[in-house]
């Protein structure tokens, strides 16, 4: 079996979290070839502590890629859609936690969400964009 080339497109907490799960896999089943940040300081500094040989500050380098087999999606919950969306249109396998899609009140100014904006709304949008 070949190895999977996998690349991330995010570099902070989930990035780091779902790196360390890899880590049994890496250099064996799976090859971590590239990270996508924000700035090239932040995807370079995750390079460098992960050994990871590319890194980008456009995650559309690594849609390019045709060596790309999977990108991890590790980006806020709200650019889950559009970002997987992308990727699918890439022709790459996706990774992307929970939760897909939905409205997180992301436009409103209440610091807890979870408690301004109605599960039933949340749903509506979650279905919206499923579709």
């Amino acid at each position: 079996m070949e190895k999977i080339r996998l690349a991330m497109i995010g570099s902070r907490l989930g990035a780091n979290l779902h790196l360390g799960n890899l880590a049994g896999l890496r250099g064996h089943k799976v090859d971590v070839a590239a990270v996508a940040s924000e700035s090239m300081e932040s995807a370079g500094a995750f390079a460098k502590k992960y050994g990871i040989p590319d890194f980008y500050d456009d995650y559309r380098r690594i849609l390019e890629r045709p060596d790309i087999d999977v990108v991890d999606l590790c980006v806020p919950t709200d650019l889950h859609e559009s970002f997987a969306i992308m990727a699918a249109e890439a022709g790459k396998h996706i990774i992307c936690e929970k939760p897909l899609t939905g409205y997180f009140g992301k436009d409103r100014k209440e610091e807890q969400v979870g408690t301004a904006v109605q599960k039933e709304e949340i749903l509506q949008d979650a279905l919206r964009g499923c579709d």
